[in-house]
């Protein structure tokens, strides 16, 4: 559930600022943590292999000049130490679908050029809503 409420917040603050407070990041960091201390027992290779995936997004938001934002890699890591490997690669298949799909729309109808960029984090607000329904 905390979760939820999370990336609601997170979703708020990139649709109005396009930034996510570093302060708001520390909090869900925090509390992934906690959540995963106190869940040991759920397989440590799975949420290891999560909390890689959001380095490799990370790694990525440094080397492509932050093409993918770090707000968005942070929030990967985030998902991936809380979710695991398995689901955190569900999320972000959903998450790349969607944003696709409507990049193509918007691209269509003319509303956008290949060079603008979009907030990302209601996109992964999707796809945990969609790992969440699975």
């Amino acid at each position: 559930m905390w979760i939820g409420i999370f990336l609601t917040a997170c979703t708020v603050f990139d649709l109005k600022t396009r930034r996510l407070p570093v302060w708001l990041m520390i909090m869900g960091s925090v509390t992934a943590v906690i959540f995963r201390i106190s869940h040991w027992e759920d397989g440590a290779l799975l949420w290891l292999g999560g909390m890689l995936t959001g380095m490799f997004f990370i790694a990525v938001s440094w080397r492509t000049g932050e093409q993918v934002g770090y707000g968005d890699s942070w929030m990967i890591l985030i998902l991936g130490l809380y979710l695991g490997l398995w689901d955190v690669l569900w999320l972000l298949s959903i998450a790349f679908t969607c944003s696709g799909i409507v990049a193509v729309i918007l691209l269509i109808k003319g509303k956008w050029s290949k060079k603008v960029s979009f907030p990302f984090i209601p996109f992964l607000m999707l796809g945990y809503m969609g790992v969440a329904w699975l």
